[in-house]
């Protein structure tokens, strides 16, 4: 069973340099093909609000599902077309026709800079919706694109699961560090106390107390029987020795190696 995810990051997030960069040199390009006078650029960085619906600004939102969109004012579209032909924003004397001319060339215009942030954000083939409201109660990542005097200003807003997919595929591969070295070798060098375990004997916190010098106590395993082995004084699940005459005294010889 598959289970449902989003992307997510927590909060304050920055977004890094490249994807900074990546969103700004979209709106450069962008803005090169479309206008030949006052070009559009990006002003500052996307920032992080936390209810967009909280705010009084009228704006005409174009979104889609996967988390994008863009806000324009609500002669915006007209605003874009008067700076692609290079004339004064303002509506003046013209006529029916002239205001359908550059209604439709700033939709054209807008619709090269949807096209730019689907290839930014590698989106997909997203659909477009529009809407006079912010697509949702919050956060989003905000970034403004404005005309060198601010006489307009477009918005362009991500969702968090967008921005997450955003920044994670804006991020450079880790570098790949020097490979581990061998666990044994690393352990190889410490040293431990290696003993055997030569048995035990239970008594009573009253017999303790009794003992004297010349008691003898019966331990649960003989001298000559093979002894499991014990590492600072923790028994092995493996290994095993007996107790030997050495040339300097009592020695355990392997009987059952510990690594087999």
């Amino acid at each position: 069973m598959t289970l449902p995810c989003r992307s997510w990051l927590p909060d304050g997030t920055a977004a890094p340099a490249s994807a900074q960069r990546a969103l700004a040199d979209m709106v450069e390009s962008w803005s090169g093909e479309w206008f030949a006078g006052e070009p559009m650029r990006v002003a500052g960085a996307l920032a992080r609000v936390a209810a967009p619906r909280a705010e009084l600004r009228k704006l005409l939102w174009h979104g889609c599902d996967e988390g994008a969109a863009i806000g324009v004012p609500s002669a915006g579209a007209m605003a874009l077309g008067a700076m692609v032909l290079g004339v004064p924003a303002a509506a003046g004397q013209r006529n029916a026709h002239d205001l359908a001319l550059l209604e439709a060339l700033g939709k054209e215009c807008l619709d090269g800079l949807k096209s730019r942030l689907v290839q930014c954000l590698a989106l997909g083939k997203p659909v477009w919706h529009l809407s006079e409201a912010a697509r949702g109660d919050g956060p989003v990542h905000r970034l403004e694109i404005v005309t060198a005097a601010r006489g307009l200003t477009l918005q362009v807003e991500l969702s968090a699961p967008c921005f997450a997919r955003f920044v994670r595929e804006a991020l450079s591969e880790p570098a790949t560090g020097a490979p581990l070295g061998s666990g044994s070798a690393a352990l190889a060098e410490i040293p431990v106390s290696l003993s055997a375990l030569l048995g035990r004997s239970r008594i009573t916190v009253a017999e303790l107390a009794g003992l004297g010098c010349g008691d003898v106590l019966v331990l649960d395993r003989a001298t000559d029987a093979v002894l499991p082995l014990a590492v600072d004084g923790l028994p092995l699940a493996r290994g095993r020795c007996a107790v030997i005459e050495g040339e300097r005294g009592p020695a355990l010889e392997i009987v059952e190696a510990p690594t087999r």
